[in-house]
């Protein structure tokens, strides 16, 4: 499971600044923490091995992409669209009682499309729902780092 938790901040591009603007566009800027959760897990069995541990490292990151954002005229409906990119890395180390020790580092780079319909039930003030759609452009970016070559080289 791949955590993703963020803030963002939405300056808005369009020329006046009422909550009675239609049509709305502007970017997207944030910061992201990722960590990929029970990644030991799938690595080594626990009932097999035993006498190791896993240190789970975290990084921040961050987004950006561009929105739009268009309010029905008369209506608390509007339709709003996102396309951002973010960079999610996380680098989880293994060291074990026979001295061997590695770094398995995730670094994936997505592309997001996010649809929402939102409803404005007061005025400054909305509920939003809709899908997002994730594309990892890197899906070989795995990488694997270890001091076994050393140990183990005969």
């Amino acid at each position: 499971m791949c955590f993703r938790a963020g803030t963002f901040a939405q300056p808005n591009l369009s020329k006046n600044n009422d909550d009675e603007d239609y049509l709305r566009f502007g970017l997207t800027v944030g910061g992201v923490y990722t960590s990929i959760s029970n990644l030991s897990k799938v690595l080594v069995s626990e009932s097999y091995y035993t006498g190791y541990t896993f240190k789970n490292n975290p990084q921040y990151g961050y987004t950006g992409g561009v929105f739009i954002n268009y309010k029905f005229t008369e209506s608390v409906s509007a339709l709003y669209a996102e396309l951002s990119y973010s960079p999610l890395t996380n680098i989880l180390h293994y060291s074990d009682i026979n001295n061997f020790d590695y770094d398995f580092k995730v670094n994936y780079q997505y592309i997001s499309l996010e649809i929402w319909y939102k409803a404005y039930i007061i005025k400054g003030f909305y509920l939003a729902t809709g899908p997002r759609l994730g594309f990892n452009l890197t899906p070989g970016a795995l990488f694997y780092t270890s001091n076994g070559q050393d140990l183990y080289d005969v």
